[in-house]
């Protein structure tokens, strides 16, 4: 069966390398897209939570797994803290989940 990543390759002509960082840009919340280029250089682990799951679910070839990495996610350890859980700076495990769903169900 093949990876989340390769049917989101596949979908959406995306080359295998970039996957993830486009993952990571299309999850962010709007705000945190846009400050992402200053909070790399001013905070530069803001993300690691974020991109530590990102590689994670890229692995599944079972959409019903996502749930046990959106658990890790939220404790993981560079996953808390203000900016992330009040400003939201971080991605939006709702929107990684709809394209998780979507991927291995594009009929839908």
């Amino acid at each position: 069966m093949k990876s989340f990543a390769q049917l989101y390759s596949e979908q959406t002509g995306t080359p295998a390398g970039a996957v993830e960082p486009q993952l990571l840009q299309r999850c962010l919340y709007p705000h945190a897209r846009l400050l992402q280029p200053v909070l790399k250089v001013i905070a530069p682990g803001i993300f690691t939570a974020d991109i530590d799951m990102i590689h994670s679910v890229a692995k599944l070839t079972d959409p019903y797994e996502f749930r046990y990495d959106a658990h890790d996610h939220r404790h993981h350890p560079a996953a808390g803290g203000f900016w992330r859980r009040c400003l939201f700076l971080r991605l939006s495990d709702h929107r990684l989940h709809r394209l998780v769903r979507h991927a291995f169900r594009p009929d839908k």
